[in-house]
């Protein structure tokens, strides 16, 4: 499939996007389930693995983004910048396998994440999501945000003893912190701990109240798909003190944040994790 052209549009970046997540669904999926795709390639500073199947999303996604054209960079979390032009028109964000120990058991939540910087403009015009465990396609852009095809938004949950809300403490470290009260909500009526990007994207379809990180904070490539793809929706999206959630220009900054249905939902959460005082 060739997006050959002198000038990209923001509709021509959605279908770009959207075809290296299909192509991940289709082509990575598979290796979560062999030991080839599996083998460990590599351990992070955290102890993520970076496994052999992310390495093959990563090259999906370099061999198209190299046909759209000389003067787009590529940062990916596994093996980060992947096409570093000089003088890039536009900053690719890729997350090959958020959640990769879950997708290497088989179980729900992991997903691939993707978005478009427009560096002249310096903001995001476009993102998708791959759920790899059932094959779902969510993507953003100027006209919205989308599920399977149908546009989606948030719930009106307000108030936190109402809300289903979703944050990344899976891990024993983060797990200890939570109950430390470290960062955490302790008025919610229900917290998974489980997903990132995915349950983000949750927000925007009204399967998630919330998504919040108020303890350690992601990364960029960790967030911004899913954060925009929520914002694009309906949601209210913002750093840990109330402000727009921005973009950072270091791809290695964390940044804290709250992901809510509504305003007054967002409130609440860092009112309760007591970033308001």
């Amino acid at each position: 499939m060739s997006f050959m052209k002198k000038s990209i549009d923001t509709t021509a970046w959605t279908e770009i996007l959207k075809d290296i997540i299909r192509r991940c669904i289709k082509e990575v999926k598979p290796l979560f389930t062999i030991p080839e795709g599996m083998c460990v390639i590599s351990i992070k500073p955290d102890y993520d693995p970076t496994i052999a199947a992310e390495i093959k999303a990563e090259g999906i996604a370099a061999g198209i983004i190299r046909k759209v054209g000389s003067s787009i960079a590529l940062f990916s979390e596994e093996q980060e910048y992947l096409l570093n032009p000089l003088n890039p028109t536009h900053l690719v964000l890729f997350d090959p396998v958020d959640c990769t120990y879950l997708a290497i058991r088989e179980l729900p939540g992991a997903s691939a994440g993707i978005c478009v910087i427009d560096l002249s403009q310096r903001k995001i015009i476009s993102a998708a999501i791959g759920d790899y465990y059932n094959g779902d396609l969510y993507w953003a852009d100027e006209e919205g945000a989308f599920y399977n095809g149908q546009q989606r938004h948030p719930t009106n949950v307000t108030e936190l003893k109402d809300a289903f809300v979703s944050t990344c403490y899976g891990k024993a470290s983060r797990v200890n912190k939570m109950l430390a009260g470290e960062g955490m909500t302790r008025d919610a009526f229900w917290i998974d701990t489980t997903s990132g990007i995915l349950a983000m994207a949750q927000v925007g379809i009204g399967r998630m109240d919330a998504y919040f990180d108020l303890m350690l904070g992601f990364k960029p490539f960790d967030f911004a798909p899913g954060a925009y793809f929520a914002a694009k929706a309906g949601a209210c999206v913002t750093d840990e003190y109330g402000n727009p959630l921005e973009w950072p220009h270091d791809q290695h900054q964390r940044c804290k944040f709250v992901i809510a249905a509504t305003c007054e939902l967002n409130k609440e959460i860092r009112q309760s994790a007591g970033r308001i005082t």
